[in-house]
């Protein structure tokens, strides 16, 4: 159980102490917890501005991190881009890169996986088996980060949320106790690391269900800005009973790009569909509207091949300052409407100022199907009742270069994403629900039913 340790404080610290007096209370933990693991592990810590690192257990440096009551945070793929996500400061950050485990047991049946390697590592691995896992859309989204707080797939029309398909997990918890977690050996932790994110454990090992798929009909499609109305129209009549949604085997990403300094709008989609189709009936509302100006799909002989055309360094980015919110929403025409005037409509006038500013709106279709497949799973702790139907997540996503322009975008997602949940409200058209995976600062993902308060 490897991983990799870096400590994160003022760079006025050294390895063997503090110089220049800066230490305080609020780094005074986290300086302490640095110190004993460099204690532990001689040569093998690295801090800021150095080049060595470290490969040494888990579970021992929990043990110091619990002695020293140390800040710390965990990142597994690293792959999320927002600044401050999967880090911190003052403290240690434990990077579980070199934990990768990739190995098939059970008649391949089950995919035992380590938490540090991006889901195209994973992908390129068991296709070669004719096989899939319910993971990332993007190849190089993390695999812990997205199985510790849902996962929203290309498969979950038959299996629901990413980790709806894990049958076990391998758990360092605050002990340093190593346990194997599943339905029957800690029941109640199995559940709430089901949508409970990190909160619970250090997870070293996710065991996942398998299942054959070879080919796919995939791509992206960009529409020129006249071409809105009719993609919005698309995604309502999609997302409406019979539209096309709930086909077990389909998966969109539709979303609207917009460049506010010069009012570009770019309506676009990524497509799924399982199979060898080269017409699938269910994105026919896709295929008819007019004006486009890039379209790729077609079937190709892996399923994989969307999420490598989409493992783009542009979307984990370091070099830009990125942000992610969420919003649910029902699945209706009128509610799809309202985001795009509330969001697109609101950036396009306030943000016109903020030159290098792109704003991505995408609706994420979650249906009754998805939510079905979930609960027969065995729940979890996200606990969506199908009952309810179905809802579109939506996230919102900016992508900016300066810090300058922070306050100006940071208050314009709360005041239009408030404004959005107000008009919704009132026109019955919210559904109350955060995404985890893409929840941004300050949204709280979890009260939502009794037992999801457990998690508070």
């Amino acid at each position: 159980m490897l991983a990799r340790f870096g400590c994160v404080v003022a760079a006025a610290f050294t390895l063997v102490g503090v110089t220049g007096g800066f230490l305080t209370s609020r780094n005074a933990s986290g300086v302490a917890g640095c110190i004993g693991l460099a204690s532990m592990f001689p040569q093998k810590l690295f801090w800021p501005n150095t080049t060595t690192y470290i490969n040494e257990s888990t579970p021992k440096a929990l043990k110091v991190i619990r002695e020293t009551n140390s800040p710390f945070a965990v990142r597994s793929g690293g792959h999320m881009p927002v600044p401050g996500a999967a880090s911190t400061d003052n403290g240690i950050m434990i990077a579980m890169t070199n934990i990768n485990t990739r190995n098939l047991i059970h008649n391949q049946s089950i995919a035992q996986l380590g938490p540090g390697q991006i889901w195209q590592d994973v992908y390129d691995w068991i296709s070669a088996y004719d096989l899939g896992v319910a993971g990332g859309r993007y190849g190089q989204v993390g695999v812990g980060g997205l199985l510790t707080g849902g996962g929203i797939n290309y498969f979950g029309n038959r299996f629901g949320w990413s980790f709806n398909s894990i049958v076990q997990y391998e758990v360092v918890v605050a002990d340093s106790s190593i346990l194997q977690v599943n339905a029957s050996s800690h029941p109640d932790l199995f559940w709430a690391l089901k949508g409970g994110s990190n909160n619970f454990g250090i997870v070293t090992r996710f065991d996942m269900k398998t299942f054959p798929v070879t080919t796919a009909y995939v791509g992206g499609i960009v529409w020129i800005p006249d071409a809105l109305p009719a993609f919005l129209e698309a995604v309502g009549n999609f997302v409406q009973p019979g539209g096309g949604s709930e086909d077990p085997l389909v998966a969109i990403n539709p979303a609207i790009a917009l460049t506010p300094a010069n009012g570009t709008v770019e309506p676009t989609n990524i497509v799924f569909y399982q199979g060898n189709e080269t017409a699938p009936a269910t994105l026919a509302n896709f295929s008819v509207i007019p004006g486009t100006l890039f379209n790729d799909t077609g079937v190709r002989p892996s399923w994989i091949s969307l999420p490598a055309e989409l493992n783009q360094p542009a979307f984990a980015a370091r070099t830009s300052r990125q942000l992610f919110w969420s919003v649910g929403i029902k699945p209706t025409q009128a509610a799809i409407n309202l985001a795009n005037v509330t969001i697109v409509g609101g950036a396009l006038s306030q943000l016109q100022h903020i030159p290098d500013l792109t704003l991505t709106l995408a609706y994420q279709p979650i249906t009754k199907a998805w939510l079905a497949a979930a609960r027969a799973s065995g729940g979890d702790a996200i606990d969506l009742d199908p009952a309810d139907g179905g809802f579109i997540s939506i996230l919102i996503s900016a992508t900016w270069s300066h810090a300058t322009d922070d306050a100006d975008i940071n208050g314009f997602m709360r005041s239009a994403t408030s404004t959005l949940i107000q008009q919704a409200k009132a026109a019955n058209l919210y559904y109350p629900f955060i995404t985890l995976n893409d929840a941004g600062r300050g949204q709280d993902p979890y009260p939502l039913t009794s037992r999801q308060a457990a998690l508070n």
